[in-house]
């Protein structure tokens, strides 16, 4: 069984480095609240989740390319479903985020 939730959003990729948000964030990144805007950074090959921090920091200091196509988006979740355990996702992906939420 795999949980990753449709709430979690692929939005911005370098390499096999992928980082997440919660998708109702989104129309808070680039805006004043978007210093709030949490992301979870993962590594698909090293098998790496990092704890969240505000996405405008790796925004401002990586070369990061938006995912723009629903496809890609869909198999990087594929990917992270394959390459991390669910409890992993859960504790270390999904809560973190949605514990961050913007309301």
């Amino acid at each position: 069984m795999h949980i990753i939730p449709e709430t979690i959003y692929p939005i911005a990729q370098m390499g096999d480095e992928v980082l997440l948000v919660l998708k109702e964030n989104l129309p808070y990144i680039g805006k004043k609240n978007a210093l709030k805007v949490q992301c979870v950074f993962i590594d698909l090959m090293g098998r790496r989740i990092q704890d969240p921090i505000g996405i405008e920091y790796h925004l401002k200091f990586n070369p990061w390319e938006e995912i723009t196509d629903d496809a890609k988006r869909t198999m990087i979740r594929k990917l992270i479903e394959t390459r991390f355990s669910d409890s992993d996702i859960l504790e270390k992906i999904v809560k973190p985020l949605e514990a961050n939420k913007i309301s």
